[in-house]
């Protein structure tokens, strides 16, 4: 077997550390896009926590205001003078107000939290576009090292 010349080990141990040069920057693309991808998800679960909260708190408001409306309309009436109570179109009327509130909320809530959905999937597309990009420049940055040093391995 002939001996390796001085270029060839040279250009082994060069095709070595590209090797080592490019499975670092794919590693920490990976890297990052997990731990990005971790932290998204933990502002979108916030997010929608905040929203949950935000509507259970209107959702009782509302149940209070609706209690209160109910009790106020019988005694409105009494106070009036009117015996037997609010017609079955006032307590037909209350209730489907109330449950118009109740719908506008949850649909506010189901909104709010597809937005949150939405932001956390454009804000994760981005980053890993970015990343890539950042991932890519490091590729050809290795390349072009490469080169570089394989043609200064040679002189």
């Amino acid at each position: 077997m002939a001996k390796k010349s001085s270029y060839q080990k040279a250009v082994e141990r060069l095709n070595s550390s590209k090797k080592s040069w490019d499975k670092t920057a794919n590693a920490n693309y990976n890297r990052y896009a997990t731990d990005y991808a971790n932290q998204a998800n933990t502002i979108y679960k916030r997010a929608v926590a905040n929203n949950q909260a935000t509507a259970k708190n209107s959702l009782n408001t509302a149940y209070v205001s609706n209690a209160l409306a109910n009790t106020r309309m019988n005694d409105n009436l009494k106070r009036q003078g009117i015996t037997g109570g609010a017609s079955e179109t006032s307590v037909l009327n209350q209730a489907n107000n109330y449950s118009n509130v109740q719908a506008g909320i949850n649909n506010s809530l189901a909104s709010n939290n597809t937005s949150a959905a939405n932001t956390m999937n454009d804000n994760i597309a981005n980053y890993n576009l970015t990343n890539n990009q950042n991932r890519n420049e490091e590729l050809r940055t290795n390349k072009d090292r490469y080169y570089t040093q394989k043609q200064n391995a040679g002189n």
